[in-house]
């Protein structure tokens, strides 16, 4: 009859749209596991500027979601003393090559070199790990990798 034809194409229309959000979910998550790889990076973004402000602002999300945000009006250097003086903090990766850099970079304006990057680099990756610890696994799956801004 016809009315189980209707039920049989509206069942598999539910299970093909169920299938391609999985999909979907799959390759957001491979997305952002490789987004913040050096070679990626480097990659996507043809200067080191670039490169070392794209680090910079998830370096910054990062933190925030380990309850440290950046302070209105706050520099780097500010932002990189009060975090060292945060006994909580205390055990966390030396942010130096992401703070100190930046603020040679902007305010010093001396020029950035590869091994900046790599760095900064290196510190984001160390801090991911405390931020999914932090987190739990489907809250850190959920706003890392699905709801995490695209273009960082």
């Amino acid at each position: 009859p016809l009315s189980a034809r209707i039920g049989l194409i509206v069942l598999l229309a539910a299970a093909l749209a169920v299938l391609l959000f999985l999909l979907w979910l799959l390759l957001r998550a491979q997305s952002f596991r490789i987004a913040y790889r050096l070679d990626r990076v480097q990659q996507r973004f043809g200067t080191l500027d670039e490169q070392a402000a794209y680090y910079y602002r998830d370096v910054l999300r990062q933190l925030a979601l380990l309850d440290f945000p950046l302070q209105t009006g706050e520099t780097p250097l500010q932002y990189l003393e009060r975090l060292r003086a945060q006994e909580s903090f205390g055990t966390g990766p030396d942010l130096s090559p992401v703070f100190a850099r930046i603020a040679e970079w902007r305010y010093g304006e001396v020029p950035l070199t590869p091994e900046h990057v790599a760095g900064m680099s290196a510190v984001h990756e160390e801090l991911e790990p405390l931020v999914k610890k932090k987190m739990g696994g489907w809250k850190y799956f959920w706003t890392r990798m699905i709801r995490h801004p695209k273009n960082g």
